[in-house]
């Protein structure tokens, strides 16, 4: 708090107070010198530092449909509240709906050319199947009994033709059925292995294959149905947060255009300020830190909230500080320039009085003060010095009368004459301790 003083009664104590070559006339000597003084009493005192910046909004999206066409319905206006979801225009989806059709159609054919795909790759180790290689084990079953057959006739005739029972002729004829069911038995049994083997692998590869194409087709046109079904969504363009409509460059009737950007929801109910302070006050500044914030429009100052401090120099070389703004009340709008109040000192219960009070000579600073109408002189501490007002830190009591005006032409035991009304000290007491 700064401190105030009541004027001075006459115009004649304020000569006494502050003219004069510094000599003490015969007057002076009689009646003491001309003072003004003041209760010593406790404040407050801060030093801060002022940076400008404007005001944007935390969270604001511009919109850019997926879908193009010609504008069908528009429901919104700049200014209108929205909520998260709310439709705030449609674009026409007649050719959409069309081409959704006929993918639909062309899916049921996949589909049905899927399932028989499916079928013929599932008959091919099938009941049919079965059956063949059950007709095909038999043959080869019969095809080997007739061969161990003819091998022990065929053997039994070589022994008959040693013993010159037989004719060469006819062992010629059993050796003939011999071969022959050896080639029966050998042909069945690779039919056999054909048919349970290679065969069956290249059939079902091939079935596959026909599944797999089959089935690559319905899921292209699946996936052309999903990618129509999506722009018909795109389609209906909705607000994607809280917030009010701040753009809206569209009209009934006409191509979306590309060239700007057709709509913007912004979230006021939160804003923010980013200013660049100096290296000088960076290190006092912390995220969480509450400032003070001064807009034009606004009657009074607003607390803000430090959300990032970053800890490198821009090119400017300062320090970019952004604040966070609670504006749930609406009192200030996006695009305002404001003040924010850094403090960087600040004190209370310790005594306040006007930088001028002090008085710094040859390496020490005093005050005078009022000791029953004597001057006396104290060394004084001081502390946060505001360029109008100063801390004191110690030397001097709550209560003490200090002079505060006409000290510089005092020194120790000099008679005091006080010019201003007790009164005035008390108010002065009074208005220093607000």
């Amino acid at each position: 708090m700064k401190i105030r003083y009541m004027a001075l009664a006459s115009v004649l104590c304020v000569s006494l107070a502050l003219g004069g070559c510094g000599n003490k006339t015969s007057v002076e000597e009689s009646r003491g010198v001309a003072v003004e003084t003041q209760m010593a009493a406790k404040g407050e005192i801060e030093t801060d530092y002022v940076y400008s910046g404007k005001i944007v909004a935390a969270n604001a999206v511009n919109i850019f449909p997926a879908a193009q066409g010609t504008v069908k319905e528009i429901n919104v206006k700049i200014g209108d509240s929205v909520k998260a979801g709310d439709v705030l225009f449609t674009v026409d989806t007649e050719a959409l709906e069309i081409t959704l059709k006929q993918l639909q159609a062309s899916l049921q054919a996949a589909n049905a050319g899927v399932a028989q795909a499916q079928a013929a790759y599932n008959m091919v180790d099938g009941a049919a199947y079965q059956m063949n290689v059950e007709s095909l084990k038999g043959n080869v079953e019969t095809a080997r009994k007739n061969f161990e057959n003819m091998e022990k006739t065929y053997e039994n005739s070589k022994i008959l033709y040693s013993g010159g029972i037989i004719a060469k002729a006819e062992l010629d004829n059993v050796e003939l059925g011999y071969i022959q069911a050896k080639n029966a038995y050998e042909t069945a049994a690779k039919s056999l292995e054909l048919t349970t083997g290679q065969l069956l692998s290249e059939n079902r590869a091939q079935a596959s294959a026909g599944l797999a194409s089959a089935s690559a087709s319905r899921d292209s046109l699946q996936a052309q149905i999903e990618s129509v079904e999506k722009s018909l969504r795109d389609a209906v363009v909705t607000a994607p947060i809280d917030g009010k409509v701040t753009a809206l460059n569209v009209t009934k009737g006409e191509m979306l255009s590309t060239a700007q950007i057709p709509a913007a929801v912004t979230d006021a109910s939160k804003l923010k300020i980013k200013v660049s302070v100096s290296q000088r006050i960076i290190n006092t500044i912390k995220a969480g830190d509450t400032v003070s914030i001064k807009a034009e429009a606004l009657g009074e100052s607003i607390k803000g909230k430090v959300s990032t401090v970053n800890p490198a120099a821009n090119m400017s070389g300062t320090y970019d500080v952004e604040i966070e703004i609670d504006n749930r009340k609406d009192q200030i709008k996006s695009g305002m320039f404001a003040e924010v109040t850094f403090t960087n000192e600040k004190g209370s219960e310790q005594i306040i009085v006007e930088r001028s009070v002090v008085i710094t000579k040859n390496g020490e600073s005093y005050v005078f003060v009022d000791e029953n109408g004597i001057a006396v002189k104290k060394i004084v501490e001081t502390g946060i010095d505001d360029g109008e007002s100063i801390q004191i830190v110690s030397g001097v009591e709550e209560g003490e009368m200090i002079v505060t005006k006409g000290q510089t032409y005092l020194s120790e035991g000099d008679k005091l004459n006080v010019v201003n009304a007790p009164e005035e000290n008390a108010d002065s007491s009074e208005e220093k301790g607000e």
